[in-house]
């Protein structure tokens, strides 16, 4: 099965890596499959649900979640429960902050104008 979701964060790394954009990937570990490890890593302050990429603008970030779009006969990539709390947090209590589910580079692009 292709992985389209890491094909299209892939591709926007590197448009945001092209443009000389400031970003960080959040890794949440949350398919790390020892118990032990997930534990240590929210310590250190992952959480599930973080966006994919959050990009440093003028003023704010843009936070992108990078779903799968939809292809032939399967639906696109939903969020999961983790994801929309962070969307609402995001969207409701700060200023200058936006969350953005993308399914392409070229939803990436205009989540950045």
């Amino acid at each position: 099965m292709r992985r389209y979701e890491q094909e299209i964060q892939k591709a926007i790394i590197h448009y945001l890596d092209l443009k000389k954009y400031l970003y960080v990937v959040p890794d949440t570990g949350v398919n790390v499959q020892n118990e032990r490890t997930r534990r240590i890593l929210w310590c250190m302050g992952r959480r599930a649900g973080a966006p994919d990429i959050i990009v440093f603008v003028n003023n704010g970030t843009v936070c992108l979640e990078v779903k799968r779009p939809k292809i032939g006969d399967r639906a696109k990539g939903v969020q999961s429960a983790r994801q929309k709390r962070w969307e609402e947090m995001l969207n409701a209590k700060l200023t200058g902050h936006k969350y953005k589910l993308v399914y392409s580079l070229e939803d990436a692009i205009e989540a950045l104008k």
